[in-house]
Order: structure tokens, then C-alpha cells, then sequence
């Protein structure tokens, strides 16, 4: 299963239909959103008072595969009635800002030619590379979703395309790759 945000473009709308079926599933908005989170945590024996509710809403908007994952942590509290904001905050960190990957990402394929601005760049890609390493992101799941993205230039993918198979070969590891990329 690949997940992305659009469907693929026209060009490749004859692989599609051959090889694979493409399904668009838009995010849930407003009540509907509500309704999705209020019959998941029921399935999970939570209640949840309508303010709790709101505030899953708002700090899930668009990632129902992170509120599932958190209603299936509440569910694993018992008894749990009339759950409200006071006790999410007891349960979970929602405070927790998750490190921008994309950081990374813009910098490394924004300034992959060498130029004047290059020391500027090197310093904004080894910066943004360090804080996902101090927030122990993976560094497999940082080279995949770099990988994943058909907007790169073509010289970024040769160079992941190249680095992955020397991973795969046991001449590199993926923390390694990334920061070749960051240096590149």
C-alpha cells in the first residue's frame, strides 16, 4: 500500500489502472471528524466528554492514524468514563512537537548545487539533520520519506537511488547516507 496525498498524475494514470487500484480517501472535517472520534473511542470502551472530543480533534486534524493509535492508548486505561481535557493531558504529551523531517528534506534539495549561497545552505542542512538525530528520529524512515517524493530533482534520486543500494549492500547505513546528503 502507498499512501500519498493526491492521486498520481495523468502520465502515470496507465500504470495505475494496470497494475494497481488508486482510491482517494479525503479527510474527515467538522462533524464528521467528531462523529469518527466518538464512535472509535466507543469501540474502545472510552468515553469521551464533548470538550475531549474537540481536543483530538484539533490536535489530530488530518492524522487519523495518530488519533486511532491514541484512542487504543486510552483504551487501554480502565475504568475510563467521561474522559476530559485535564485527563488527555495526564495520559498523553500533546505538547510534543514532532521534528520536521521536511527541514531536511527542503534544505537538502533546494540547494543541491554548489554556489555562493553554499556555506549558508551546508550550515541549514547540517543543522536540520542534527535536530532529527537529537530527537532520535529514525534514520531510515527520514531516508524513505526523502525517498518517496516524485518532486525531487532527477540528481537527488540518482543519488538516493545509489545510496540505497549501497545500504542494501552493507557499505553504508542509512544515518551515513544522510549525512552525505546534508555535506553534498
Amino acid at each position: 500500500m502507498i499512501s500519498e496525498d493526491k492521486l498520481p498524475p495523468k502520465e502515470l494514470e496507465f500504470m495505475v489502472k494496470k497494475a494497481f487500484k488508486a482510491e482517494e480517501f479525503p479527510n474527515l472535517k467538522a462533524e464528521k471528524w467528531r462523529f469518527f472520534i466518538q464512535k472509535e473511542a466507543k469501540e474502545r470502551k472510552a468515553i469521551l466528554t464533548p470538550g475531549a472530543v474537540n481536543f483530538l480533534a484539533e490536535i489530530y486534524k488530518n492524522d487519523s492514524w495518530g488519533l486511532v493509535n491514541e484512542l487504543d492508548k486510552i483504551g487501554l486505561i480502565n475504568p475510563i468514563r467521561n474522559i476530559d481535557i485535564e485527563d488527555l493531558k495526564k495520559i498523553g504529551d500533546y505538547n510534543y512537537e514532532s521534528p520536521d523531517i521536511f527541514a531536511f528534506i527542503n534544505a537538502v534539495s533546494r540547494n543541491w548545487s554548489f554556489g555562493s549561497a553554499h556555506d549558508k545552505s551546508l550550515a541549514r542542512r547540517i543543522i536540520a539533520l542534527e535536530k532529527l538525530f537529537i530527537s532520535q528520529e529514525e534514520p531510515v524512515k527520514i531516508f524513505n520519506i526523502f525517498a518517496s517524493l516524485n518532486w525531487l530533482p532527477r540528481q537527488i534520486i540518482k543519488k538516493l537511488a545509489d545510496c540505497d543500494i549501497m545500504v542494501k549492500s552493507g557499505k553504508m547505513d542509512y544515518e551515513e547516507v544522510l549525512v552525505d546528503l546534508a555535506l553534498s
